[in-house]
């Protein structure tokens, strides 16, 4: 039985690896989707924007509570809306379907690029990594803009660099859909997704010695016909309904401005922001990159060393081979992303995601000629080591030190305690194992299935604690106001939280700061209303409101106005 499995597999190896990387990308993204509750901030507040166009039956302008919002272009939400009209309900499986289905995209574009440029065995292995690095794999679980901006700025980049390799009849075809992704990539998150793409594909144009090739006609000229017939109707139709409000907004704050100064926003970072971040998000791959690195640098060096030179480091470092310039490239793709980021102004740890598949396809060409060649040992085998060493270390910590702090959590930690020293302690073992077998193909699976692991951990005991943290009362607040009639609900001097307008379905009154007077303001409306504040806030409202507290939580209140008392 084994024998014919493996005949047939010979026989059909692309056909075994696509669905192979289907039921990756099922388990990887789309199982347990609609498991767990949507979280504040950003997430709510999406999938809330998504379900207003459906309840305006509006599509040109997108609304965040019911008010116009200029700071996002529009496809993620149309996607989101049509992903709720495709299930026939607005849920949370709903809204993370879209992003969960451009996660699969771009891993099997991943695939792709790789299995074209070099061998099939690469573009797994690039897939795979991409698929369980931590930080995307995280981000392909959350209704948010980051995964889809990324996997659009990599799209323009992979059919760029297909084109570069394409034969002449194809080449063209890669240059506009380029061009259209790049397109789509505005339409996702505005300028950076043209900015990053083109920049990219520019230095890598000159590296490759192909600028001429890019700048032709027959590839300028109609993808330029594409992308702006993708972007400019929306803009167009945005400026004519409301003229300069949507281009001060849209344009100046939150594009222009955004990069150059975030003082106003409130997220400015040094220009090591993301070094840190990098490091976090690409667990477990983190190690075996950095022995990339090492390795490449070694390389650079012994070939200025052989040649006695750094007068001809040009000529040195030059690629004069396929794999080699296609390296070089990804090279590029990863190092301008990363300085783009690192320069701007504005700086949140998911904005570093765009260079992750570039940084996979360096680090699965590492693993690629281990597995493939049995090179790059001490490299692979340090980071095993290391890898090993952090999971005993969590693990310690989970046993030693964390059981000093459950009296502090707000629910019980003990099964995820139990399932993290487990999982830390069991599959890095079987690394050891499988590295000191030398069964190289068993130890580059064990890492994926790790980090499947680490998915089920996360998703069934992370996430509930989160949750658990404070936005359930929410939830549960907004819920219980929303089955009394003619009711409004007021949330009271905490920042914005939309799992409130999420969980109630109506406008949400959101008060901000401490503004008694405002809160007297629509507390005099002729609908019942009540408000949601922390508990240590009931205090500063007592003597301007009459009010009962009808639930009252472990940091949240709902309280219900009785009446106003007037000021003395």
């Amino acid at each position: 039985m084994i024998g014919k499995v493996t005949e047939l597999f010979k026989r059909h190896p692309e056909q075994f690896a696509t669905v192979g990387l289907f039921l990756i990308c099922y388990i990887f993204f789309f199982h347990q989707l609609g498991d767990y509750p949507l979280l504040d901030v950003d997430e709510t507040r999406y999938a809330s924007m998504a379900r207003e166009i459906l309840d305006k039956s509006g599509w040109l302008t997108i609304s965040l509570n019911y008010e116009p919002f200029f700071e996002k272009p529009p496809l993620y939400f149309w996607l989101l809306a049509l992903s709720y009209m495709l299930f026939g309900k607005v849920s949370e499986f709903a809204a993370r379907f879209p992003i969960a289905l451009i996660a699969t995209f771009i891993t099997l574009y991943t695939y792709h690029l790789g299995k074209t440029i070099i061998s099939r065995v690469f573009g797994l292995i690039s897939a795979l990594i991409l698929v369980s690095s931590i930080q995307f794999l995280m981000l392909s679980h959350i209704a948010i803009l980051d995964l889809i901006l990324s996997a659009f700025i990599a799209s323009t980049i992979y059919s760029g660099l297909l084109a570069f390799f394409a034969e002449d009849k194809y080449k063209k075809y890669y240059w506009w859909s380029a061009y259209f992704f790049s397109a789509l990539a505005v339409l996702a998150k505005g300028l950076p997704g043209v900015v990053i793409s083109f920049a990219v594909l520019g230095v890598a144009a000159i590296q490759a010695n192909k600028l001429k090739e890019m700048l032709k006609p027959i590839n300028i000229l109609p993808g330029m016909l594409i992308f702006f017939a993708t972007i400019l109707p929306w803009h167009v139709l945005m400026y004519q309904e409301h003229g300069m409000a949507f281009i001060n907004e849209y344009f100046i704050k939150h594009h222009f401005a955004r990069f150059i100064n975030s003082e106003n926003l409130g997220r400015k970072e040094p220009v090591y922001f993301f070094i840190p971040v990098f490091i976090v998000g690409f667990f477990p791959w983190i190690f075996s990159f950095i022995a990339y690195l090492i390795s490449s640098i070694k390389d650079i060096f012994n070939n200025l060393k052989r040649n006695n030179t750094f007068k001809n480091i040009k000529e040195i470092i030059s690629p004069c081979a396929k794999i080699e310039l296609f390296l070089c490239l990804i090279t590029s793709y990863f190092l301008f992303t990363f300085m783009f980021f690192s320069a701007a102004s504005t700086k949140l740890p998911t904005y570093i995601l765009p260079l992750f598949p570039a940084v996979s396809m360096l680090t699965g060409y590492y693993w690629y000629k281990y597995i493939a060649e049995g090179k790059n040992k001490a490299g692979i085998k340090a980071s095993v080591y290391l890898q090993t060493i952090l999971c005993f270390i969590a693990v310690a910590v989970g046993l030693f030190i964390v059981p000093k702090f459950v009296h502090k959590i707000l629910i019980d930690i003990s099964v995820l305690k139990d399932q993290v020293c487990t999982w830390f302690i069991v599959v890095p073992l079987f690394s050891l194992i499988f590295l000191h077998l030398n069964k190289r193909i068993h130890l580059f699976a064990t890492q994926v299935v790790f980090m499947a692991g680490v998915l089920f951990i996360t998703l069934n005991q992370v996430l509930p604690i989160v949750y658990h943290g404070g936005q359930k009362e929410l939830v549960d607040y907004a819920h219980y106001v929303r089955n009394v009639k003619n009711s409004q609900l007021i949330t009271f001097n905490y920042g914005v939280r939309p799992s409130t307008l999420w969980a109630y379905s109506n406008k949400v009154h959101w008060v901000v700061a401490p503004d008694l007077d405002k809160l007297e303001s629509l507390l005099k409306s002729s609908k019942s209303s009540f408000v949601i504040l922390k508990n240590k806030t009931i205090k500063d409202i007592s003597k301007n409101i009459n009010y009962k507290v009808i639930k009252k939580g472990v940091k949240y209140s709902l309280v219900a106005s009785v009446s106003v008392v007037k000021k003395q």
